[in-house]
């Protein structure tokens, strides 16, 4: 078994930059490209990012990469690859195939190759990506499983929730130190705020779940409890208090139990819109960091629920927001020094952070 592996953790496009600073705090040597950070790490580090990665959607592990212009030159390099270390005993193998500028280009015979190397079974299920890019094949096996944005607490959601990789990039990019007052005054599903919860105390997203690595046979001399163990040992006892508001009442109770299977404790209530700048803060400034109403999840005059918010964190308050395309941003009422293009269930949005001088 090799001391370091070759990976590729995906991410949303745009969020590309977080999740490399997420990687290099676990020490891995990764460069950012389009989708996703390619990373060489440590079977210690492959674990700790499943464990610790709050923005990234999974990560892929290289297998093998060679040229092949026909199916006999494809089956060469297949089978140049030391299935039996990787794939459990009669794994069930999810093959997907993408080709692009290649002379082998039928995907359907390529899967057919593929699996023609690896055999069938009905056991453990595996993810493997083959790659076909003008002739040059990427063979790579899916280390995480489900998505990691699946933490496992939020089985419920109001409409058009945000994914909780997104919602953890929110906060993280907001700057915001784990320490201040922090308000989400548009909680939805608590998504933000049970993020924001978990972070400030050091409480790994992936601690109860598990993950298609752990299958894999070369990987059976990791000692994965201990490094379970030690990310346990390291959450903190108590966080700051983090404040979720919402008008739709419904909203604030899914909120409160998304957040008890979570583990953290928010302080939560029902607020109109209007009186959203009556939310308690506390007497040091700190940050709103928010996924307001847009879209599907229009419920209330957009200009007002903006402005509202805005009032909430005035300077030198701290404000990051989920902005939609079209939707009225200026209502904020607070420049906006960056941003971020993404995409928030199929819509084009922005994160927008604001700056801390005064309007």
């Amino acid at each position: 078994m090799s001391a370091r592996i070759d990976t590729f953790t995906v991410c949303q496009p745009g969020l590309e930059p977080i999740t490399h600073d997420e990687l290099l705090k676990l020490g891995a040597k990764c460069r950012v490209t389009h989708g996703g950070v390619i990373a060489s790490l440590t079977w210690s580090q492959l674990a700790l990012a499943h464990l610790q990665l709050r923005t990234a959607t999974r990560v892929l592990v290289r297998l093998a990469r060679f040229d092949a212009t026909n199916f006999n030159e494809l089956g060469i390099g297949l089978r140049r690859i030391n299935w039996h270390e990787w794939l459990p005993t009669d794994a069930d193998v999810d093959v997907r195939v993408a080709s692009s500028a290649s002379r082998l280009y039928h995907t359907d015979a390529i899967e057919e190759r593929v699996r023609e190397v690896i055999g069938e079974g009905d056991g453990a299920p595996q993810r493997l990506s083959v790659r076909i890019d003008h002739n040059l094949v990427t063979v790579s096996l899916d280390a995480s499983g489900e998505a990691l944005y699946m933490r496992g607490w939020r089985t419920e959601a109001v409409a058009a929730p945000i994914r909780e990789t997104l919602a953890a990039a929110l906060v993280l990019w907001s700057g915001w130190d784990g320490k201040a007052p922090f308000v989400d005054p548009c909680c939805g599903s608590g998504t933000v705020a049970i993020e924001a919860a978990m972070w400030a105390r050091r409480m790994a997203p992936g601690r109860n779940r598990s993950f298609a690595f752990e299958e894999w046979p070369c990987a059976e001399s990791v000692e994965w409890r201990k490094l379970w163990a030690a990310v346990d040992a390291d959450v903190r006892p108590a966080g700051p208090v983090v404040h979720a508001s919402d008008i739709d009442d419904e909203a604030v109770q899914i909120t409160q139990r998304n957040a008890e299977r979570a583990g953290v404790v928010l302080e939560t209530r029902v607020v109109d819109a209007a009186v959203r700048a009556n939310e308690p803060r506390g007497p040091k400034p700190g940050w709103v960091v928010t996924n307001p109403p847009y879209g599907a999840r229009v419920g209330g005059n957009l200009k007002e629920i903006y402005a509202a918010v805005g009032r909430l964190a005035e300077s030198p308050w701290r404000l990051a927001v989920v902005g939609a395309q079209g939707t009225p941003t200026s209502s904020f009422g607070r420049h906006w020094e960056d941003s971020i293009p993404t995409r928030n269930g199929g819509v084009p949005v922005r994160l927008l952070k604001a700056t801390t001088s005064e309007r």
